[in-house]
């Protein structure tokens, strides 16, 4: 009783008076149930209104042999009989307009069906007229599909053959600018620099004098600036020591140099790299930190080369004041286009993280390590 009760305030609230009806008859079967029939009669009656008024004529033929039974078992048959004509008459009449209705949707179908048949008959002579056309459309239409196909095709490997010519012939510029580089730093440290040193110890002796001193100077700043103009075509530390020692050297000249602090660290990747991967590390390094002088106003960089078990990392960090990293593809120099070319050399990928006006800029560079050819450095 209790969840028929909360039932009906429910369907009270939602405004659902067939739900009320039919939850209003289900107390007065439960009364029924119980012999409550004077009850049981009060929720049959406020059910046959509801559905009365809600148009339920499928429900009140139940609900008047419900209040036909009631009358019944307390002894009325008057009404109990008056209630039961009123049920017969009522499912008489719906038994009536079914059938009816039945027999209306049976002779629509009908007539729908000849019509399908007609239409589908109009519709087969069309298809079968139609067909050849419809073939010739196929076959023209696949042709023109496997011509298209062929095309794409073919332009798809023109341009893959194009793109490994254009990165044989960067591979080889880029192979014959380092030689060069490395050739002309030797001579000019093998060549001049040695007559320049010569010179200097037959400048100055034990009697030195004034203009032995200042000709010594000349010389020593002209050692100077010839050591600086072989280091940048080509580092001896690079071939010595690897990229980590040139760029620590080269790190160690710029913060001299000032107003940049440049700080360098390692970790599993101490030693020499490979030929091939340490100049492309040290010119990527060096193309990057021209480009934070250049442009960065930063005062501080952190450098950073670390090796995992299955690539090594190049990150360089810089508290300038960020940047539009889309600049640099729009860019009018070479710069960004010889880091890209110098990391594809290694197989590496490079990502620039820095947005205007942020706090810093960080630049990354992995690579895969080769463990089979790698380094004892690297491999340890």
């Amino acid at each position: 009783m209790g969840y028929f009760q909360r039932g009906a305030a429910i369907r009270g609230d939602l405004g659902d008076e067939r739900g009320l009806g039919i939850i209003l008859n289900n107390i007065g079967e439960m009364y029924a149930l119980q012999g409550r029939w004077t009850d049981a009669r009060a929720q049959f009656e406020q059910a046959l209104t509801m559905a009365r008024q809600t148009g339920f004529a499928d429900f009140e033929p139940h609900i008047l042999g419900m209040i036909s039974t009631s009358h019944e078992e307390q002894g009325d048959y008057r009404s109990a009989l008056d209630y039961y004509r009123q049920q017969a008459a009522l499912s008489d009449s719906l038994y009536t307009a079914d059938r009816s209705r039945q027999i209306i949707e049976m002779r629509e179908q009908f007539d729908a069906e000849r019509r399908e048949q007609t239409i589908a008959l109009q519709e087969a002579q069309i298809a079968e007229k139609s067909a050849a056309l419809q073939r010739n459309y196929l076959i023209l239409g696949f042709v023109i599909l496997l011509l298209g196909g062929l095309t794409l095709l073919y332009g798809w490997q023109r341009a893959r053959q194009e793109l490994r010519i254009r990165q044989a012939q960067t591979a080889a510029s880029i192979d014959s600018q380092e030689r060069e580089r490395k050739r002309i730093a030797q001579d000019l440290h093998d060549g001049l620099g040695q007559l320049i040193a010569t010179a200097r110890l037959a400048a100055t002796g034990p009697a030195e004098t004034t203009s032995a001193a200042r000709t010594s100077k000349i010389l020593d700043e002209m050692y100077l600036e010839l050591h600086n103009i072989a280091f940048n075509l080509m580092p001896a530390a690079l071939s010595k020591g690897g990229a980590l020692q040139a760029i620590t050297e080269l790190a160690a000249r710029l913060s001299a140099a000032g107003p940049l602090e440049v700080s360098v660290s390692a970790t599993h990747a101490t030693g020499p790299l490979g030929e091939a991967r340490d100049v492309a590390i040290y010119r990527i390094v060096q193309e990057w930190l021209s480009n934070v002088i250049k442009h960065g106003r930063a005062s501080r960089v952190e450098i950073q080369l670390v090796g995992h078990d299955d690539e090594l990392v190049l990150l360089i960090e810089d508290n300038g004041p960020g940047f539009d990293p889309g600049h640099l593809v729009q860019g009018q120099g070479n710069g960004w286009m010889n880091i890209q070319a110098r990391a594809s050399r290694v197989d590496g990928l490079v990502h620039v993280d820095s947005r205007p006006g942020g706090s810093g800029s960080t630049f990354i560079v992995r690579m895969p390590i080769d463990h089979a050819s790698a380094p004892a450095s690297m491999a340890a």
